[in-house]
């Protein structure tokens, strides 16, 4: 069936275009076959049964009958009423058993045709939500994740399926049925949830910037016990007028120890923050070089690096790092002997077995060696990334033959990466600029480094 425009019908449509149908049909069969029969038999007038059936408002089946004469039908003969039946969008539902008799022992075939009709369109409409059901079923085994539902859509189910009572089980198919039980509980508590506007006795808590001062003395001062924050907090802020008691309350609800425990909880980052002044780290890093006879010789470069200043000191260069060079490189960097290392109290270096000897001569100038636990990179970051640095920004892009040429690029890069290289870890800032960076006139001209490789932007002399 289409419609006028070409479409397809919607179910709706159909319904009523099957109830006009019958509508028709029941007309022409009542007055062909009663007039016939009913007339003859009990002198019933048809004209007036169908004048007070079709004409006039429509009224229910009860009331019809009731305004009809009682008569005695003939069962075995084939007999339908006719009554206008309504364009209905919802199934019929009539009330009682299909077949119900009058006081003469009659059946309301009134009744029974809207009881065939309300079957019809319940089986169909159970048929729609089987597949609508299975179809949900097969949705969800495609999606394979769990489904993240926001609280407005849960309430929306609760509400929705604490109205199917016991089928509840058998038509819930995203989540158990006891979970939406227990979200309509909470949509019921929700609704006499008045803590919001409840007023809690005691005294208020502080202001939430006093709050957050008084965390951040406790972090940046682990010695600071309670009346020290509170006294320092008085200082800056004489309108707060804490308490020790307070700071005590603050430090717990934000899982802050005591002081004892947190002098005793010293983690890297503040080890390196109390000590950049007197900390250096180092590390090895290799570099493939060609040799006189074209073969790949890989030397092992050896620095020291300021953590405080960022400043790089090149320790040595070798093909292979063995036990005496390790103690002539001691030799060399320990106080008196190079000037660069001065103030050099500690050493962070990884468990290289290379280090052993290297340390011994260390401890003997004063120097405290630093080693760190295996398999732990992070803990000496800023050797490894001077490392990324000098081969993502130099060693990479080139092809060095013998070990002067590797030298030559090394102190090219370490006076850019001094003197030229802004670096984000200090603020964007140049470590040790010279005299072009202070120049504000004169033209934006270039300095080169390696043939173009490395570059520096300044202002040309006047």
């Amino acid at each position: 069936m289409l419609l006028a425009n070409g479409g397809i019908p919607t179910t709706v449509q159909r319904r009523r275009s099957a109830l006009s149908r019958f509508s028709s049909l029941a007309s022409f069969r009542f007055r062909r076959r009663f007039s016939h029969s009913a007339n003859h038999s009990s002198g019933y007038n048809t004209s007036e049964l169908s004048s007070r059936t079709m004409s006039g408002p429509l009224r229910s089946p009860e009331s019809v009958m009731a305004s009809c004469p009682a008569t005695e039908l003939n069962r075995s003969a084939p007999f339908v009423l006719t009554a206008r039946v309504p364009r209905l969008s919802v199934p019929l539902a009539v009330p009682g058993k299909n077949r119900v008799a009058t006081k003469e022992g009659t059946v309301n075939p009134l009744k029974k045709a809207l009881a065939y009709i309300n079957a019809g369109i319940e089986k169909m409409l159970l048929l729609r939500l089987d597949y609508i059901m299975e179809e949900n079923r097969i949705l969800r085994r495609q999606l394979g994740t769990r489904l993240k539902l926001t609280d407005a859509e849960r309430w929306s189910l609760a509400e929705k399926g604490q109205r199917l009572g016991k089928l509840l089980a058998d038509t819930v198919t995203i989540v158990k049925p006891e979970t939406l039980l227990r979200w309509y509980r909470e949509l019921v508590a929700r609704k006499f949830d008045g803590s919001k506007n409840r007023n809690y006795p005691g005294r208020p808590r502080i202001a939430p910037e006093i709050e957050e001062l008084v965390l951040r003395f406790a972090r940046e001062n682990r010695g600071w016990g309670y009346d020290r924050i509170a006294d320092a907090v008085n200082q800056v802020h004489p309108e707060a007028s804490i308490s020790d008691q307070t700071v005590a309350n603050v430090l717990k609800r934000h899982a802050i120890a005591p002081s004892p425990e947190r002098r005793r909880n010293s983690t890297w980052h503040e080890f390196i923050s109390t000590h950049k002044e007197c900390l250096w780290a180092c590390d090895f890093f290799t570099a493939e070089v060609l040799s006189k006879r074209g073969r790949l010789v890989t030397y092992y470069v050896l620095f020291f690096i300021h953590l405080e200043t960022r400043r790089v000191v090149l320790g040595g260069v070798t093909p292979s790092p063995d036990t005496e060079w390790m103690r002539v490189i001691a030799r060399n960097i320990t106080p008196g002997f190079d000037s660069d290392l001065a103030g050099m109290r500690y050493l962070i270096h990884d468990g290289d077995k290379k280090y052993p000897p290297f340390d011994a001569m260390l401890k003997g100038a004063g120097i405290h060696p630093l080693r760190l636990p295996p398999h732990s990179p992070n803990l000496n970051a800023f050797a490894e990334r001077f490392v990324r640095t000098v081969k993502d920004e130099c060693l990479n892009h080139l092809i060095l033959f013998g070990e002067r040429m590797l030298r030559h690029a090394l102190r090219e890069f370490f006076a850019h990466y001094h003197t030229e290289r802004h670096h984000q870890g200090i603020g964007h800032v140049i470590p040790f600029p010279d005299e072009r960076v202070s120049r504000k006139t004169g033209d934006v001209v270039k300095s080169e480094r390696l043939g173009g490789l490395l570059n520096f932007y300044h202002r040309n002399a006047a």
